[in-house]
């Protein structure tokens, strides 16, 4: 089961890794490109504004997945810092079941709007492209984030989710080492 984990954590990162190269360089390329056509030649593509935005909205996206896996992303741990080892993981547990269950049903959401853009066969005026297809980018965020949680949950069981148990060992015993 271990392997597993490995394997599939490995290749999320590889995919990781190559889209937040691509969304970001394409964004710079874009942006770039844009400012040099509308300075130097009075000129420019209606729809860079768009494509800018949604480059750098995907590549701020994966690397908020990247920070799930790594245990970089923002939260309220100072309830961490006041229970021991059996706490901390029941703690972890419990906040990664209520992400994976919020974007479970951020999937859901997303695809059933996705559903009915498609339906609707709406078109943005900027870009020519069909509105399901723009949409579709948080739907499909969201289920790399499911597998993210999901592989942070399947860590914690095994007690090799260590980042954040030593960081939340690390406040208890810095925090006891205060007198606190």
């Amino acid at each position: 089961m271990k392997r597993l984990v490995d394997l599939i954590d490995g290749s999320i990162c590889r995919i990781e890794d190559l889209l937040i190269a691509v969304f970001c360089i394409s964004a710079l390329a874009l942006g770039v490109t844009q400012v040099a056509l509308r300075y130097a030649f009075n000129s420019g593509f209606e729809w860079s504004e768009v494509a800018f935005m949604l480059l750098t909205i995907c590549g701020v996206l994966v690397g908020a997945i990247r920070a799930v896996r790594e245990d970089t992303h923002i939260r309220m741990d100072l309830l961490l810092q006041c229970v021991g080892g059996r706490g901390v993981k029941a703690l972890n547990l419990l906040s990664h079941l209520s992400a994976l269950a919020l974007c479970a049903f951020y999937v859901y959401a997303g695809y059933q709007y996705v559903r009915f853009s498609k339906m609707m066969g709406t078109v943005s005026p900027e870009t020519g492209i069909s509105d399901w297809i723009v949409f579709s980018i948080m739907p499909t965020i969201m289920l790399f984030f499911v597998l993210r949680y999901a592989l942070r949950i399947i860590r914690t069981l095994q007690n090799r989710d260590v980042v954040a148990s030593q960081a939340a060992h690390a406040g208890v015993t810095e925090t006891k080492k205060a007198g606190i």
